[in-house]
């Protein structure tokens, strides 16, 4: 597998300091792709209710776009970006990059197979310039990273938050075999986010 090397010539010419309007452009914009949108259907004959969404965080484009806000940003290195079928102006197919942060799974792959954090943390047991830069990399690169889940987080809250609402609305004006309808569906919406947060558990005690 081709790996990536990090020297310490490269550190050098790495940034150090990527200015807060960047980075929370960066945050805003990596954040709008990182949500998987669950859909509720609810049966109840002539009584049948529209269900608003319900969103949980994509752990794979997170992944894939904090990889790529590092490389750009950090380390001033192009990657190839994740597209989708489009069309230009005359109706012509295209293919249109989907986000500037959203790096390819095999992008994503090459680039955390070559271990580029562990390499930094490395090439802080260096000397001088290149153990600070290495230190002061990884600390302001810690800051864009909570900026990007404290971004995630927010929007998760306000876009699940309405559910809330609508459901207590519900409960007060819907008929018995709707609520009914409605409780089975709500019931499998929790497993799928209770076997979502157990896959987060694991992989938070692998890390």
């Amino acid at each position: 597998m081709e790996k990536i090397t990090i020297t310490a010539e490269q550190l050098l010419k790495a940034k150090d300091y990527v200015p807060v309007a960047l980075k929370t452009h960066y945050a805003q914009e990596a954040a709008n792709f990182c949500f998987d949108r669950l859909n509720l259907k609810l049966s109840g004959g002539p009584d049948s209710l529209p269900m608003p969404p319900m969103y949980k965080e994509n752990t794979e484009f997170k992944l894939r776009m904090l990889m790529g806000g590092f490389v750009k940003m950090y380390l001033g290195m192009e990657f190839e970006t994740e597209t989708e079928a489009s069309e230009d102006a005359d109706g012509k197919p295209i293919k249109r990059e989907v986000c500037p942060w959203l790096m390819t799974q095999e992008a994503y792959d090459l680039y955390a197979g070559s271990h580029i954090f562990n390499q930094l943390e490395r090439l802080k047991s260096e000397y001088g310039e290149v153990r600070d830069r290495a230190f002061d990399i990884l600390a302001d690169w810690r800051t864009t990273e909570k900026m990007l889940n404290a971004e995630i987080s927010g929007k998760l809250m306000v876009m699940n938050e309405p559910v809330s609402r609508i459901l207590m609305a519900m409960q007060l004006q819907t008929t018995p075999e709707v609520m009914q309808g409605l409780q089975k569906e709500l019931e499998n919406v929790q497993k799928e986010m209770e076997a979502y947060k157990k896959e987060r558990e694991k992989a938070v005690l692998k890390k």
